[in-house]
């Protein structure tokens, strides 16, 4: 008995091969298939871009713990932790440092405060050791004086 002959079309495999893979094609047909590759591209790519906005954020931590920003942008960045629905207006920083500790100083003003209450100057102080803060503290309270 002679083999099933071979469907060029098919890529060599017999007709009813052929015909399994026509019958599978024509439930799904080309728009069809097209459309759901764009709505899985579609789904894929919100989905990284919903991601980057935490990676993003991730980032933007790892910047302060590994101490690519400044001292003094690193204590603001504490003091809007401490208070974060707070806006301050940094008025005057200082920064002194010896072989391996630093100490910077920040003085800031709350513009939604008014200007003669208690607690429209702020101010705090951070001390770094090795780049590495050991140490915050409000020198002026931002809540009033307190007791």
């Amino acid at each position: 008995m002679l083999p099933p002959p071979l469907h060029p079309m098919c890529g060599g495999a017999p007709p009813q091969c052929c015909r399994k893979r026509n019958l599978i094609l024509a439930k799904f047909p080309e728009r069809r298939r097209c459309r759901v590759r764009k709505l899985v591209v579609s789904l894929v790519g919100l989905g990284l871009l919903a991601g980057c906005s935490a990676v993003e954020t991730k980032v933007e931590n790892a910047k302060l713990a590994v101490g690519s920003p400044s001292y003094v942008s690193r204590c603001v960045d504490l003091m809007h932790r401490a208070l974060p629905d707070t806006d301050f207006h940094v008025t005057d920083r200082h920064f002194s440092t010896t072989l391996t500790t630093s100490t910077v100083t920040v003085r800031a003003v709350r513009p939604s405060v008014p200007a003669d209450s208690a607690m429209h100057d702020v101010g705090a102080e951070c001390h770094f050791d090795h780049g590495v803060i050991v140490e915050f503290h409000w020198t002026k309270n931002p809540l009033g004086k307190m007791g």
